[in-house]
């Protein structure tokens, strides 16, 4: 069974760096081998005996065989190891334990500004970082990082207020009253018998169904191993707070919410229309399809998850909502603020910005960041495959 509120990914399996020991030598490194691994282009200029590299992220830098401590050994170029450890930022033997994921980096240009767009996860496993190279490059060139929100900035009593208000329902209504009759008593049954997940009806009855859907969602996937505080956008989150980045969101947090959970009543009754017993769930394999597609970077198996033909599962009006919601608002809404970055920042800059791979690949409809991004004239290039 699809649901859109299934998280949405993409990867690419890690490509370690060829080795290769020169006799009575320090370690080297075959510069063509081990460039052309991470994504690098490579040129010999003869004459001046250099090497020219170009970054998967368009920097070119160049090498000067000699005096760079290069040498030729068996028809190829050698580098020492800690001189090519620092250009192409490579983890060392001990902490390559990341499988590669690339989230379908796609680099887009305006005049002298650049920005890098990569689709995240909003949960993951530990092994998945680092991230791949090629993305662990471009975090490092970055002088801004931008996510959907800034989600650590604090926020108003009055934005609280309204937070709660969102995810809570009025006063006289309960989830008995608003879900119909069998979805209540199915989804009710169900939570008696798994007690042990330590959610009671008590606990959730004052939910709206859209919030209580959300935090389901997590409860479900943190028993298939999928962990909250393993999600990507944390990491890269981290990684520009540790280097001193500035971070900006492209909407408010409390805008954020109103995106997730400000939908009427009478709509969000569906929300828990077709939800399976909890079992169901625990078995599917949906999720687990979804993880593998977004580790292996089948981004084809991707875009299949989130199609939907005529005759395949029927979306819901709850879902109907939500998927127009996040393609033709929250999409718009992405790619103008990337647009307005572009074009008005005054100072060059290189800005990586972290959105929901479904704000990448989700829906057929040309909804997609990257789609109006192109639209609107700019230049896109791929750099994960």
């Amino acid at each position: 069974m699809k649901k859109l509120f299934a998280f949405l990914f993409l990867i690419l399996i890690f490509a370690t760096p060829v080795y290769g020991r020169i006799p009575d030598a320090e370690v080297y490194l075959p510069i063509c081998e081990t460039t052309t691994e991470h994504g690098w282009e490579v040129e010999w200029h003869r004459a001046p005996n250099e090497i020219l590299l170009t970054s998967p992220v368009g920097e070119k830098i160049f090498l000067h065989v000699k005096n760079d401590g290069g040498i030729i050994f068996g028809g190829k170029i050698y580098f020492p190891a800690i001189t090519l450890n620092e250009i192409l930022i490579l983890p060392d033997d001990n902490s390559n334990e990341g499988i590669g994921i690339h989230g379908k980096l796609t680099r887009v240009r305006h005049g002298e500004n650049t920005a890098y767009i990569f689709g995240s996860m909003h949960a993951g496993r530990a092994e998945w970082f680092p991230l791949h190279p090629i993305a662990e490059d471009a975090m490092s060139r970055a002088d801004v990082f931008a996510f959907e929100i800034d989600f650590k900035s604090d926020l108003s009593d009055e934005d609280d207020d309204e937070i709660f208000a969102l995810m809570t329902l009025p006063d006289e209504l309960t989830l008995g009253r608003v879900l119909t009759g069998y979805v209540f008593m199915d989804f009710y049954n169900n939570l008696k018998t798994y007690h042990h997940l330590g959610i009671t009806y008590d606990m959730i009855k004052h939910l709206t169904p859209a919030a209580l859907l959300h935090d389901l969602s997590y409860a479900v996937l943190r028993v298939r191993g999928i962990e909250r505080e393993y999600a990507i956008d944390d990491y890269i989150y981290d990684y520009a707070e540790e280097n001193d980045r500035p971070i900006i969101g492209l909407t408010s947090i409390i805008q954020q919410y109103r995106n997730v959970f400000d939908v009427p009543l009478e709509i969000q009754a569906y929300a828990l229309y077709d939800f399976p017993d909890f079992q169901t769930w625990f078995d599917s394999e949906d999720d687990d399809e979804l993880t593998e597609a977004y580790e292996t970077q089948n981004i084809e198996a991707l875009r299949e998850m989130f199609i939907y033909e005529p005759g395949d599962w029927q979306p819901s009006p709850y879902d109907e909502f939500m998927s127009d919601r996040h393609l033709n608002v929250r999409n718009l809404h992405f790619s103008n603020e990337i647009a307005r970055l572009l074009r008005e920042t005054e100072e060059p800059t290189i800005f990586f910005i972290t959105v929901g791979m479904w704000h990448i690949i989700g829906g057929d409809g040309g909804g997609q960041v990257l789609v109006r991004l192109e639209n609107e004239g700019f230049e896109l290039t791929p750099l994960w495959s």
